[in-house]
């Protein structure tokens, strides 16, 4: 998870929600959730999609290809 700690989109938590199952959600600097995920059945899963999403926002970054285009990108991402 070296790519979720390097991150500049910190903090990403990783939490339990009411069923029991672990999300993660990543937050901007002033707070506001830029991203949610669906529901994993252990932590480590979370943890994984996690970085996953980091190291694709951190990838599209150098391209602006994610982030460029109708819509001007999004604010809420849901699997």
């Amino acid at each position: 998870m070296a790519a979720v700690k390097n991150s500049k989109y910190r903090p990403v938590e990783i939490f339990r929600d009411e069923s029991g199952r672990h999300r993660f959600r990543v937050r901007a600097r002033n707070g506001r959730v830029l991203a949610s995920s669906r529901a994993y059945a252990g932590r480590s899963g979370a943890g994984k999609g996690a970085a996953a999403l980091v190291r694709l926002l951190g990838e599209a970054a150098g391209t602006g290809s994610l982030l460029e285009g109708e819509g001007g990108g999004c604010s809420r991402m849901n699997s």
